[in-house]
């Protein structure tokens, strides 16, 4: 009775994480296979053409195994987009002095601006298929907003997967989104910043 009840119960989690993790893997930005055969999880990302492992362990509960797992595709195959955001600003005093040590007249040296270059960094963390729009994470400052894709998002993460660069990436994001709704809450109206 006891064997039985035993294997009931790990029936019911395996059933129960086979689900998590096939919702997750709707949503997610990577396109999953999910297989669990006794104590391993076996998904394959077809995107990096490979199959992982993650051993599972039958006390911990199905929602941190399915964080667990989202954490790490995140980290390692969910698309990353950089902003460059260039913006001139006048020169300090020391290095006007430079300049006109180095033969520029000291009229010029004022109008000289000096370049400065920072990165945002976003990621898209999940697909609304049907709508046709996808969430994505501003790394920074942990915001999430909603994007609306002017073409089919499944092709539109196809092209930007083929992208080496995560500038490019970003410029072609930009080309297609339309902003819904910056700054997404949780169900519960709470901001969903620690989410991941």
């Amino acid at each position: 009775m006891l064997i039985k009840d035993r294997d009931n119960r790990l029936l019911k989690y395996q059933k129960d994480l086979v689900k998590k993790l096939e919702g997750y893997a709707d949503r997610a930005p990577v396109k999953l296979s999910i297989s669990l055969v006794d104590s391993v999880c076996e998904i394959e990302a077809y995107e990096l053409n490979k199959a992982y492992k993650f051993t599972l362990d039958y006390e911990k509960e199905v929602r941190s195994v399915v964080k667990m797992v989202r954490d790490w595709f995140f980290d390692n195959a969910y698309p990353k987009l950089t902003k460059l955001i260039i913006k001139e600003a006048p020169l300090t005093l020391k290095e006007i002095e430079e300049l006109i040590d180095t033969g520029v007249s000291a009229d010029q040296a004022v109008l000289v601006k000096r370049h400065i270059e920072n990165e945002v960094n976003y990621v898209i963390e999940k697909l609304i298929l049907k709508k046709n729009q996808i969430v994505v994470r501003d790394i920074t400052n942990k915001s999430l907003d909603l994007y609306d894709i002017a073409m089919p998002v499944v092709a539109f993460l196809n092209k930007l997967k083929k992208m080496e660069s995560a500038t490019d990436r970003y410029k072609m994001f930009n080309d297609y989104k339309k902003l819904v709704k910056e700054n997404l809450k949780d169900m519960l109206g709470e901001p969903i910043s620690e989410y991941r």
